[in-house]
């Protein structure tokens, strides 16, 4: 069934709840924190960046006026880190669980000669970060979501009360997952994302439901979001945005919005566009709000 983008989003799941976002000590990660935050969810972020992540975490604990958000210093690369994130967060919750979880942490081209024919020059062995932190990262952090939603809720945990427990993970591709890119590596990189996304909502990756034990039960429901360009870090060289002064970028405060609206879906398994307003009227046939437009007929489309 298809989303209602008219409809105001049921921020009120999210109060009480937990997240785990990677990559959030900027751009869209930040965006979707801060709203949260203000919507009552405890936040915890992963990054790299410790001084803006300890900002941000400060931002969050201001705008909610709680303290039990936290900032876990994250090499979303290492398996080792990321699990001693998950634990760490777990620990830190509330719930002592996660209800959601963003796998956002990327970057751009870490190689952008790679594919240039030089026959004449040493060979050399390809910068591949790109893969290791928009796939085998996000891979990572997929797996322990699913690792962390089948964790027992305590006993006595009101908002996990009921069968099954719904918890959401959200993929973040790109444009890049459905279109071509003339950067190779971070196409590739996003197509994976997407062929991931595709697999995992499917119906046996969808639901684990225990009829002995139906308190145990669990909905994890995928979701995949695919921006345009945004005013971020990824677009940037040395602070400066690396695109053409005619190139317009998507708002931030959109790509949040659908980030949302994914995550707060009930069915789960939806997938978004966030595109400029002019494309979407174009690709949205009409039925997108602002910049945001639902991807529909997954299995075909797709």
């Amino acid at each position: 069934m298809s989303m209602n983008l008219n409809a105001e989003p049921e921020w009120n799941w999210l109060q009480g709840r937990t997240a785990l976002i990677t990559g959030a000590a900027n751009g869209l990660g930040r965006g979707m924190a801060r709203k949260w935050a203000e919507s009552g969810a405890y936040v915890v972020i992963g990054d790299m960046d410790e001084t803006a992540g300890r900002i941000v975490l400060e931002e969050l604990r201001r705008i909610s006026g709680k303290d039990k958000h936290h900032f876990v210093k994250t090499d979303v690369t290492s398996w080792e880190s990321q699990v001693a994130l998950f634990k760490e967060a777990m620990e830190k919750s509330p719930g002592k669980h996660l209800d959601v979880v963003v796998a956002n942490a990327g970057i751009g081209e870490s190689d952008p000669e790679m594919f240039l024919p030089q026959a004449d020059l040493k060979l050399r062995k390809p910068n591949v970060k790109t893969i290791d932190i928009d796939l085998t990262g996000v891979i990572y952090t997929a797996h322990l979501a699913y690792w962390a939603f089948a964790q027992p809720a305590p006993k006595g945990d009101s908002l996990s009360s009921g069968s099954p427990r719904h918890h959401s993970l959200l993929l973040i591709g790109s444009m890049a997952s459905l279109k071509y890119s003339i950067e190779p590596m971070y196409a590739a990189a996003k197509h994976g994302v997407l062929g991931l996304f595709r697999t995992l909502r499917r119906p046996h990756y969808f639901l684990k439901f225990d009829r002995n034990n139906p308190e145990s039960s669990i909905k994890i429901k995928p979701g995949l979001l695919c921006p345009y360009f945004v005013d971020t870090n990824i677009i940037k060289k040395d602070g400066v945005k690396a695109l053409p002064d005619d190139v317009e970028l998507t708002k931030i405060e959109e790509v949040v919005e659908a980030a949302s609206r994914i995550v707060l879906d009930k069915e789960g398994g939806k997938a978004m566009m966030v595109l400029t307003h002019s494309m979407a009227k174009v690709m949205g046939k009409g039925k997108n709000k602002g910049g945001i437009v639902e991807i529909g007929g997954l299995s075909g489309k797709l």
